[in-house]
């Protein structure tokens, strides 16, 4: 295991940093959509006449970046799986649309790992560091497959913020959050169960063939 993981670092740590311009500007760019998430949301509490509430702006703002950030992930992913050399050489150019996708997603949990500092969230925090340097190993050549399958995974975040945002609404409970709630666990077993073990199945038989 250990091996596994110097060999994966030693080629997805470099090349995530000849990317950084990539990595940083999205962080940056994560960081004005959060900023504008929290002026909608001031604006929404105002209009619906709620107390102002700065946890429920943080929320607000915090739950459009991760779902602008799903719906980019797993639209761009989706078009580029299965398209490229599978998994296993230097054949992959570097700036590939591929890479863009996870040098987007670098600068996503950079930005969340800054947010979650912000809040004093040690799991959140825990949770953005692991995620960042998941991207950052994925980004070795014949690890970029597995990289882009693992953000399908993202395609329940909408369907989780969705169920949030009916809370928000005072829609609990309702009937299109329930719906929402069949939908979510169809598409939670159908991409993190089923989609998620053949992928990570892939992953180490690319290892085993690789002698890696």
């Amino acid at each position: 295991m250990i091996d596994l993981m110097d060999s994966i670092w030693g080629n997805g740590a470099p090349r995530a940093k000849q990317r950084w311009e990539t990595v940083f500007g999205a962080a940056i760019g994560w960081q004005v959509l959060y900023l504008v998430g929290r002026l909608s949301a001031r604006k929404w509490l105002k209009l619906t006449e709620k107390p102002q509430d700065k946890i429920t702006e943080r929320d607000w703002g915090s739950k459009i970046v991760s779902i602008c950030h799903a719906c980019l992930a797993v639209s761009m992913a989706t078009s580029l799986i299965g398209k490229l050399p599978k998994n296993n050489t230097a054949e992959i150019d570097w700036t590939s649309k591929a890479v863009d996708v996870l040098s987007i997603t670098m600068g996503y949990y950079l930005w969340e790992t800054y947010n979650s500092f912000q809040l004093g969230d040690s799991l959140l925090i825990l949770r953005s560091v692991a995620g960042f340097l998941v991207f950052v190993v994925g980004s070795a050549p014949f690890a970029i497959q597995s990289a882009l399958a693992f953000l399908i995974q993202e395609l329940t975040t909408p369907f989780l913020v969705f169920h949030w945002l009916c809370n928000q609404m005072e829609m609990k409970e309702s009937g299109i959050q329930l719906i929402n709630a069949f939908l979510l666990v169809l598409v939670f077993f159908r991409v993190r169960i089923v989609f998620g073990i053949s992928s990570s199945y892939e992953f180490f038989e690319c290892r085993r063939s690789l002698q890696i």
